[in-house]
C-alpha cells in the first residue's frame, strides 16, 4: 500500500489584493508541481477586503480545490491572519508567505546571496585552517578561540532563553480580539483524518 504524501499547507493573508491573486496562485501552482512528492493546500485570511479579492480567490477555488479562503467580517490585522491560518491548517507543516509577490523575488534574491555568502565562507574556513592549523599557531592560541567560541554559544543560548520568555509575556498581554469569520470557502473532498478540520476561533 502506498503511504499517502504529507500535506503541506501554504498560508497567504490578503488584504487589496485583488490584482495579485491570479499571478500568486499560478506561482503556489508551479511551487506544487515542482514537489509532486507533497500534497499542497493554499489557505487564504481575507481582511475584509474592500475591493474584489474574495471573488478572485473564489473563482481560483472553483478552479483548483486546494484552495481554501476565510474572510473576516472586518479587518482584525495581519497578525491575527497568520494566526488564524495557523491554526485552521490542515498541513503537518505550514509556510507562512506575503500576496505581493515579494516572497517569490526574495528567495531568488537569497539563494543568489547564499551563493556567494558560501563561497566566500569557504575561502575564509580555508586561509583560517592553513594559517591556523598548518603553519603551527601561537601555544595556547586554538585552547583561547575554542573556550571564546564556547563562551559566545552559550550567551546566545541565554538570549535565546530571554527572548523566548519576553515574547510569551508579550503574547498574554497584547489581548488581541478574536476574529469573527464571515464566509468560509472550503473544497469538497473525501473524508480524510489527517484534514480534519480545525477549530475555528
Amino acid at each position: 500500500m502506498v503511504p499517502p504524501k504529507r500535506l503541506i499547507t501554504i498560508s497567504v493573508p490578503v488584504l487589496n489584493e485583488a490584482d495579485n491573486i491570479k499571478p500568486l496562485i499560478g506561482r503556489l501552482r508551479a511551487v506544487a508541481d515542482a514537489h509532486r512528492k507533497y500534497d499542497f493546500e493554499f489557505l487564504f485570511t481575507d481582511n475584509a477586503s474592500t475591493d474584489a479579492t474574495f471573488e478572485r480567490l473564489a473563482e481560483e477555488a472553483q478552479l483548483d480545490n486546494r484552495v481554501r479562503v476565510i474572510r473576516f467580517t472586518r479587518n482584525f490585522g495581519f497578525q491575527t491572519s497568520i494566526l488564524t491560518n495557523y491554526l485552521n491548517a490542515r498541513g503537518c507543516s505550514a509556510i507562512q508567505i506575503d500576496a505581493d509577490l515579494a516572497t517569490f523575488e526574495r528567495l531568488a534574491e537569497e539563494a543568489q546571496l547564499d551563493n556567494r555568502l558560501s563561497g566566500f565562507f569557504a575561502a575564509l574556513f580555508y586561509f583560517a585552517w592553513y594559517f591556523l592549523v598548518v603553519r603551527n599557531p601561537p601555544q595556547g592560541f586554538t585552547t583561547l578561540v575554542i573556550l571564546l567560541l564556547l563562551s559566545t554559544s552559550i550567551q546566545t543560548a541565554f538570549i535565546g532563553l530571554l527572548g523566548e520568555y519576553i515574547g510569551r509575556i508579550f503574547r498574554n498581554t497584547r489581548h488581541i480580539p478574536a476574529p469573527i469569520i464571515d464566509q468560509r470557502i472550503e473544497p469538497v473532498r473525501t473524508h480524510d483524518a489527517r484534514e480534519a478540520a480545525a477549530p475555528d476561533l
